[in-house]
């Protein structure tokens, strides 16, 4: 048949980049102060990150964030109408910490002799590479194919491009459970709650799922 691409088709799926991991931040709200739960906390620090960038002083960019930021709050904290009401400081100053501890791991790393400073980049090299082997990959027809896109973007702010009226909203993590593969009939399902195995053969899509912001299908 015509539109058929192939006969047998395989693969591990997709990785998913690393959770996000509690910190502990809380936020001041007129005064007081609300311990974060984890996606309350992801989403703050992903705000936090911007801090030292233009878009935080973005009306849009504002506006987006704490509509969504408000959608995730107890009931009466969600009367908050100005970016201002909130008191991000912890958050700022995790970020400013991380950044300095980052800068000052550069520094060191810059300073070792090279024989070290390559142990540390082949360590790098081989982790992105264990991943690559297992995700990096197909097999179509019998014959190891090499997979550009297997790591799924992690979730964040959106950006878009230029003055994107969606900006400053809230990305969410993808799971497995958003997340369609195609595989060969016989084909072992990689593990994980997938939202649905099929079976297309008229197309070599391996992974597909909503991109909940855009609505487009990524």
């Amino acid at each position: 048949m015509a539109n058929v691409k192939w006969t047998t088709l395989e693969h591990k799926g997709v990785a998913f980049p690393p959770e996000y991991q509690s910190r502990g931040i809380g936020i001041i709200i007129r005064g007081e102060r609300f311990i974060l739960n984890h996606d309350q906390e992801e989403l703050i620090y992903a705000w936090a990150k911007k801090k030292n960038t233009h878009y935080i002083q973005d009306p849009i960019f504002q506006s987006n964030f704490l509509n969504d930021l408000r959608a995730l709050l107890p009931d009466k904290l969600r009367s908050i109408d100005f970016i201002n009401d909130i008191d991000f400081s912890e958050a700022f100053r995790l970020v400013d910490h991380e950044n300095a501890m980052k800068e000052a791991e550069i520094q060191r790393i810059k300073n070792l002799p090279k024989d070290e400073k390559r142990k540390i980049s082949l360590r790098k090299k081989e982790e992105r590479e264990r991943l690559k082997a297992i995700y990096g990959k197909a097999i179509v027809d019998g014959v190891e194919v090499e997979i550009a896109n297997w790591l799924v973007e992690p979730p964040g702010l959106f950006m878009g491009r230029g003055q994107h009226p969606l900006r400053g909203k809230w990305k969410p993590r993808v799971k497995p459970q958003d997340v369609i593969l195609n595989l060969g009939e016989k084909a072992p399902v990689p593990e994980g709650a997938w939202k649905d195995i099929v079976h297309d053969h008229s197309s070599t899509w391996l992974a597909t799922w909503i991109e909940k912001i855009t609505g487009k299908r990524k």
